[in-house]
């Protein structure tokens, strides 16, 4: 729960968003920086109020033994982060054979293959998080094409035993 995860730019498209059917939850791993949290998560709420939007989406501190549930009870990841690096979560809801929606920025490049295995957006475009969100809404069978391909990749580029074996060679170069 803190800013360069892209919430308010989640909320300003959920208020764009025409569908009074959908719902979401912004599930979050507690940290060590709770109060800080906590004081973005007010700002949300204050946000989500002056909006109107506030019934449309609960926010989770859940615990990361709690989310292999929660991807099992989703029907889309949507990470719209103004940054990252690598991003496990994208990793955990393609291995869950769960559709994805998020920003392209750092590296999730190196997992995303747009339209193909998860839906790439540029950071802050509304417009274009409203029109994702709605084609998944009114025709999830693509974006549950694209997860079984991102399911597929995950299974066979991000193996343990792969990891294992490039760690090595890095070791023995080094």
């Amino acid at each position: 729960m803190i800013k360069y995860k892209g919430t308010e730019f989640l909320l300003r498209s959920i208020k764009e968003l025409s569908d009074p059917s959908a719902f979401f939850v912004i599930a979050t791993p507690g940290t060590r920086y709770r109060e800080d949290e906590v004081s973005y998560l007010e700002e949300i709420i204050n946000l989500a109020n002056n909006w109107g939007i506030s019934s449309t989406f609960e926010v989770k501190f859940w615990d990361y033994t709690i989310m292999p549930f929660a991807y099992n009870a989703a029907d889309a990841l949507i990470l719209p982060s103004q940054t990252e690096q690598f991003p496990m979560a994208i990793l955990e809801a393609m291995a869950s054979d769960l559709p994805v929606i998020t920003t392209d920025v750092g590296g999730i490049s190196e997992i995303s293959r747009n339209d193909i295995n998860c839906c790439t957006i540029k950071y802050d475009d509304t417009t274009a998080l409203v029109n994702k969100i709605s084609q998944l809404i009114n025709n999830p069978v693509p974006f549950k094409e694209a997860a079984s391909k991102a399911k597929g990749m995950i299974l066979k580029e991000f193996t343990a035993e792969r990891m294992a074996n490039e760690y090595g060679v890095l070791f023995q170069d080094l």
